[in-house]
């Protein structure tokens, strides 16, 4: 939560981590949500920065990367949802019947580490 405004009640902050880690310890996908209010005119500018990396035809990952991070900075927390978001059928035993037969497994994932430790139980 490196983005969020110190006008953001500490209390407030401190309760959106305490649930993001009850949300994740209990396998569920979690979520920020934060706002700002900018002017129309800082917005039109903006937009037309990230239209331009959207199409870009080099790095236009790197670019809209860039420019989001131009404007998500300074937002106000609002809080956190969380939704489940279980493995498709058969993934487990597929995972576990490959454990069995010494096949090593990787995943790599943006998950917090016990989201995936919750996931592969």
């Amino acid at each position: 939560m490196f983005r969020i405004s110190s006008h953001t009640p500490q209390l407030l902050k401190t309760a959106t981590v305490q649930h993001l880690d009850k949300f994740a310890a209990d396998g569920l996908r979690t979520l920020c949500l934060a706002y700002k209010k900018i002017d129309i005119d800082v917005f039109e500018k903006w937009h037309e920065r990230q239209k331009e990396a959207a199409v870009s035809l080099t790095n236009r990952q790197e670019r809209l990367d860039r420019v989001y991070d131009e404007l998500e900075q300074d937002m106000i927390l609002l809080g956190a949802t969380a939704i489940e978001d279980r493995l498709q059928d058969g993934v487990p035993d597929t995972i576990a019947e490959l454990a069995r037969a010494n096949i090593k497994i990787w995943v790599l994932t943006g998950d917090k580490q016990v989201l995936l430790a919750e996931h592969i139980k």
